[in-house]
This record gives structure tokens, C-alpha cells and sequence, in this order.
């Protein structure tokens, strides 16, 4: 299974090593499935990471958060181009990876993206659906 991941469960990892997105984490260190990402999504994730208001929650090391970028990054797609499909133009990159990548699902807790539902045969799923689905098949 490949997905791409938002930014709001990276900076949640960052915040929280053992909330639910961390046990995502453990599914993907046991290769249940792959992440997909972009390069604007690489972007926004570094950047993310390193708001002043976040950065001082997670007192995590240069080191560290690439190592959190990497993992959530794990494949990089170009996308093609960015059509306009979010009501957050800004969400709109998280399709383009999807669709480049040609995954199952985009993984995310915003509200924005769960507006769109489906496009193109790619589902947005909250993080704690996404957690059901891999612990139902680990079963």
C-alpha cells in the first residue's frame, strides 16, 4: 500500500512519539506500507518542523527531524503539475504526489483535505482510519 502522508502527522510524531501517528510509525518500520512525497511537500514539512512555536514543543535536533522527513518521504515524486482541486490551494500538492504517485490514500487529519473525499480514486482518510486499516490486516 502506498500513501502520502500530510504534514499535520509529521509535526504530530514530532510532538507526540507515542500517539497514534507513532503507532503508524511502527506499521511503516515494518514495511506495511510506503510513503509517497514531493518536493513541495518536502518543503513544507522542513519548514513546518521548524516554526519557532513548534520547534520549541519538540526540542528535536537537526538530525532528527531529517530523519522524521525521511521516513514520511521515502519515495519522491514529480508531480506533473498541481491542479486546483483543495479549497486550501496550499493542500493542493498533497493530490499532485498522490496522483503522480499513484497511491491508495492520502493520509491526513484536515479538515480541507476531508472536504474533497475522493479524487481520482484516492481516498483521504483521518490518521486514526488509516491506524484501523493496518491493524485490521495485521490481524
Amino acid at each position: 500500500m502506498r500513501v502520502v502522508l500530510d504534514t499535520n502527522l509529521l509535526i504530530s510524531l514530532a510532538l507526540s512519539p507515542e500517539g497514534r501517528v507513532a503507532r503508524i510509525r511502527k506499521h511503516l518500520a515494518a514495511e506495511r506500507f510506503s510513503t509517497v512525497s514531493s518536493p513541495q511537500i518536502l518543503d513544507e514539512y522542513a519548514r513546518a518542523l521548524r516554526y519557532p512555536r513548534v520547534a520549541a514543543r519538540h526540542k528535536l535536533s537537526g538530525e532528527q527531524l531529517d530523519e522524521l522527513i525521511f521516513l514520511f518521504a521515502q519515495e519522491v515524486v514529480e508531480p506533473d503539475a498541481v491542479v486546483p482541486i483543495c479549497r486550501d490551494a496550499g493542500d493542493d500538492k498533497f493530490f499532485a504526489a498522490a496522483l503522480a504517485g499513484r497511491v491508495e490514500y492520502i493520509v491526513s487529519d484536515d479538515p480541507d483535505l476531508h472536504d474533497v473525499g475522493t479524487y481520482e480514486g484516492i481516498r483521504v482518510i483521518s490518521s486514526g482510519a488509516f491506524l484501523a486499516i493496518l491493524e485490521q490486516e495485521g490481524a
